[in-house]
């Protein structure tokens, strides 16, 4: 998604594959330089060091943190 336009009303006008259309931009955050986004496609919940991670199909989200499990 690349954002055109932001309108001071909180409405953005963005482009998606050739398709431009508005959209609450309060729905959004921009991307930091290297960060990747990922589509949730299984469900997942657990507690990992002590905090809820709770991850529902379709989601997209943010990579923060990898972890890695030995087993």
């Amino acid at each position: 998604m690349r954002v055109v336009e932001k309108a001071p009303s909180g409405w953005w006008l963005a482009e998606i594959d050739g398709e431009l259309g508005y959209f609450p931009g309060r729905y959004a955050l921009p991307l930091r330089q290297g960060q990747q986004v990922f589509q949730v496609v299984i469900p997942y919940c657990d507690t990992i060091e002590g905090r809820e991670v709770k991850l529902l199909r379709d989601q997209v989200r943010r990579l923060l943190q990898e972890l890695y499990f030995c087993s």
